[in-house]
């Protein structure tokens, strides 16, 4: 379904504070004690139930940390590097029954087969107690530390995805050595940097005061969703209506049917050419269709503009005030193609109606720049992107050629204001790397504990500028599986891409590179024939070729270390795709470039940039509150 709003019918769109249900909460349960989130700029529950509340701000060298939950017994949240206990740095906490003492610990976490969870007191106590009191039915604790504190029994926060393991205890500890197991625990990855958490904007969609704003619906309707499928990708065309004079999309919004938020995996928008027309046929189909079909084929080759593209565990795409996503008149009457990735593991023995979607929010009160999405990363969605079996950090990059940008990108370049990274399960970590010259510069977005289950994207603040001639290079580490795995629209295959949100818009739609198939083929000592080909199938090489890698290529190190060698050393072919300033290089290679070095934070100058105040006793203190340090500090 598809809605288009009268000026008349417009709505204006409100901001909805999680500060308010804060405030509210914390007046109900805190006996009146609220003046503890009032600096915090960050914040959100950990659990569906809203028993384990988790607030932070931020500066440049230190994270301000409160949590609530909702018992009387020691809490504890940490950092984890995969979800799990083992290896996860620990902030326990609790308040005192009897004096209302306040103590905080910093303790690092192990499990052994034999001596089970090992929940080791740190011999440096990096965590500073802030504050912390309890009421009849919660407990909340304030400690502050360093980002990067240099203890390996810390980690650190990075602007990488975390792994935030929780737990609680109705009771305190027995006494400060012997913590008592959990009754309470879960994990949820957070992006501690993003605006998705703020707590006090009172603008999300940095629009004036009585602003009208109009939506759009772009949706599928009832796509049945086969008990039998594990994964499906479902497009469908959408006719745009009649559009009286232009706008800026601002916002756009996932629309989940309720109940499907696991079930959704991703929602992309394309804009397609004047060549899709109302003759076009099918009007919506299986995107990743086994057999040929030309009108698939011409449908997808035209819809390749991305609008709006979102993931699982991502929240509403907000423009920056000054660009927005143009819809002119000239778009009117063109089609735009939805697609939508279902991931359904455990499918249920019935069938599944869907109807989800995008919302557009839309303004005709122009920005200073039209923004636009490009397509950045690998685009070998066959064999030509195989991760060996059971390999550990194995990498797989897309170039960006500097020929591309120059050709399509203004002198001054462009200014990159989001990016969403994505790979499948395989996926570990994902950089997007930018290279000026012969020297790469701080990459513009970095993952390195990347969630397929929790896909944000990156907002920068201030935006990146990319110029005319820099080389943009998406790289991606995975680890393998039992079986070879391949590039491919399945969760169980892999991808490599990165959406990129950025302004002044140009034509560039994607821009990427192909893994050289013949390369391949001579690296293994293998090319079907004829009389191993499927004609039916859409691309029959490369079913025999997945076929053949999957079941009887001999995948031992020395072939792996061919394969890693292939994918670094190799050539391929780059291209971007831009109307008439497409560039399409046939052969290319890695260039050389000096890589980027990362300023350590470990550096003791660094340290002292901006302390926290000295606590006596960073362990334990009563109930007195302590201020809360540098109360009048920006977020960064």
């Amino acid at each position: 379904m598809m809605a288009f709003l009268s000026r008349r019918t417009a709505l204006t769109i409100k901001a909805h504070l999680l500060a308010g249900l804060i405030a509210a909460i914390s007046a109900q349960d805190y006996d009146g004690s609220t003046d503890t989130s009032l600096s915090l700029t960050h914040s959100t529950f950990l659990d569906g139930k809203r028993d384990f509340f988790l607030g932070w701000r931020f500066n440049a060298t230190h994270m301000d940390v409160e949590i609530t939950a909702r018992t009387r017994g020691w809490i504890a949240v940490g950092i984890s590097p995969n979800g799990q206990m083992d290896q996860s740095d620990v902030l326990l906490g609790w308040v005192d029954d009897n004096t209302n003492a306040v103590t905080v610990q910093d303790r690092w976490n192990t499990v052994d087969a034999k001596t089970g969870v090992n929940l080791l007191l740190d011999g440096k106590q990096d965590w500073q107690l802030v504050t912390g009191f309890q009421n009849d039915t919660h407990t909340t604790v304030r400690a502050v530390r360093a980002l990067d504190t240099c203890d390996p029994q810390d980690r650190p926060f990075t602007q990488s995805t975390l792994r935030i393991i929780y737990a609680y205890h109705t009771s305190d500890p027995i006494n400060p050595q012997t913590i008592t197991k959990h009754t309470q625990r879960g994990v949820r990855s957070v992006l501690f940097h993003s605006p998705s958490f703020w707590i006090n904007r009172t603008d999300v969609l940095n629009v004036k005061p009585q602003q009208r704003l109009q939506q759009m619906d772009i949706q599928v309707d009832k796509v049945s969703i086969p008990a039998s499928r594990s994964t499906l990708y479902w497009c469908k065309l959408i006719r745009l209506p009649v559009i009286d004079q232009k706008y800026h999309i601002i916002s756009v919004k996932p629309l989940i049917e309720q109940g499907h938020e696991s079930l959704v995996h991703h929602v992309l928008v394309y804009l397609c050419s004047d060549r899709v027309t109302d003759s076009s046929s099918p009007k919506e189909f299986d995107c990743n269709h086994e057999e040929r079909n030309e009108g698939i084929e011409m449908i997808t080759g035209n819809c390749q503009t991305v609008l709006a593209a979102w993931a699982v565990g991502g929240t509403d795409i907000v423009y920056p005030e000054e660009a927005g996503m143009p819809l002119t008149p000239e778009m009117s009457g063109r089609y735009v193609q939805i697609e939508i990735h279902y991931n359904n593991p455990n499918p249920p023995p019935e069938p599944q109606m869907d109807s989800s979607g995008v919302t557009f929010i839309l303004t005709d009160v122009l920005r200073q720049f039209d923004a636009a999405t490009v397509n950045i990363g690998v685009f070998n969605m066959n064999y030509m992107a195989t991760i060996p079996p059971n390999v550990t950090d194995f990498v797989i990059s897309g170039h960006c050629e500097a020929d591309c940008s120059t050709a399509i990108f203004p002198p001054d370049g462009i200014r990159v204001i989001q990016a969403l990274l994505h790979t499948h399960l395989q996926g570990r970590k994902v950089y997007l790397r930018q290279i000026r010259g012969q020297q790469e510069l701080e990459p513009i977005a970095v993952d390195e504990n990347y969630d397929f289950n929790y896909q944000e994207a990156r907002v920068l603040t201030p935006p990146k500028t990319v110029l005319s001639g820099d080389q943009l290079i998406v790289e991606c580490h995975y680890d393998g599986k039992g079986t070879a795995t391949f590039g491919g629209f399945s969760t169980n295959d892999e991808m490599c891409l990165v959406y990129v949100i950025y302004y002044p818009a140009t034509n560039m739609a994607s821009c990427g590179s192909i893994n050289n198939a013949s390369q391949i083929q001579d690296l293994v000592g293998y090319t079907p024939d004829s009389s191993q080909l499927q004609p039916k199938n859409a691309d029959p090489q490369a079913a025999a070729m997945k076929n053949f890698l999957s079941k009887q290529y001999d995948w031992n190190q020395a072939n792996v270390a061919k394969f890693r060698d292939l994918y670094t050393k190799g050539s391929y072919g780059a291209f971007c795709a831009a109307d008439e300033k497409s560039v399409f290089i046939q052969s290319s290679s890695a260039k050389a470039y000096t890589k980027y070095d990362a300023p350590s934070r470990c550096n003791p100058q660094s340290q002292r940039l901006q302390q926290p105040p000295t606590v006596t006793n960073p362990g334990t203190v009563t109930n007195d509150r302590h201020e809360p340090w540098d109360r009048a500090l920006p977020a960064t």
